[in-house]
């Protein structure tokens, strides 16, 4: 079936956002940018404030000074990185070079997540035509070995002309499964691509291979011509064969 959404473009954006590649690249972009921040503070002079309030009794009165006694202190401190500064700025410029990577290496990923789902998706389309097209030659190559059994028994078509219809139907057939296996690891490529692939697709893609790909059907659906039935005519045509040979080769009465 169709993909759902049914829009390429749905899809490529899906996978900006979902892709698990692009999450994390995401991921180590926003860890080199906060590496940036942090590195940043590192060179930043620092300034503090402090304040002191200390307050006493004397009681008894003793000596000459005030029985209480109130003081109170405030400052500001400041702190130059002076002499690791030097480091502290390469350690930034290097922080600042690992997040253009980084960054670099998400644009990347988004453009791959986006270039491979637009390609699993196109390939998905072309599959389900493809499994179509593979299904109508398979309808037509029973009909035509059909119509080949029917010529054999009245004597209109040789066991050639039965085999190589056989031959053609396994042919088709084939045809037809290679389309249906192409179209399952597209489809999981293109769920992949915008990490939507969960086990409830493991579950229709089991019920695929159940309904489907029974490898113990007739040479086609609703024909009841088998691999015994082919060998004996083959076995038949041999017999008529050497019977016919021994006629041939059989001395002429002189």
């Amino acid at each position: 079936r169709t993909p759902r959404p049914n829009n390429i473009s749905a899809w490529s954006r899906q996978a900006l956002t979902q892709n698990y590649d692009v999450l994390a690249a995401r991921y180590n972009a926003d860890a080199a940018h906060s590496g940036v921040n942090a590195a940043v503070g590192t060179i930043l002079p620092s300034l503090g404030a402090e304040g002191k309030f200390n307050q006493s009794f004397n009681s008894k009165g003793i000596g000459t000074g005030p029985k209480n006694q109130t003081a109170a202190v405030a400052g500001l401190s400041l702190s130059v990185p002076i002499f690791s500064g030097g480091a502290n700025y390469a350690t930034l410029k290097q922080k600042r070079y690992d997040y253009l990577a980084t960054s670099a290496l998400l644009t990347q990923a988004q453009r791959s997540a986006v270039s491979q789902t637009r390609q699993d998706y196109l390939s998905v389309i072309a599959d389900i035509s493809a499994v179509e097209a593979n299904r109508q030659a398979v309808k037509s190559s029973n009909e035509s070995l059909k119509s080949n059994e029917a010529g054999y028994r009245v004597g209109t078509k040789t066991i050639t002309d039965v085999l190589q219809a056989i031959q053609a139907l396994y042919q088709n057939e084939q045809l037809e499964s290679s389309a249906q296996y192409k179209y399952i690891n597209d489809i999981i490529s293109l769920k992949s691509d915008v990490g939507t692939l969960s086990l409830a697709d493991v579950k229709t893609i089991n019920s695929l291979f159940r309904a489907n790909f029974s490898f113990k059907r007739p040479l086609a659906a609703g024909h009841a011509y088998t691999i015994q039935s082919a060998n004996k005519i083959k076995k038949h045509s041999v017999l008529k064969a050497v019977q016919h040979s021994a006629y041939r080769n059989k001395p002429k009465p002189t």
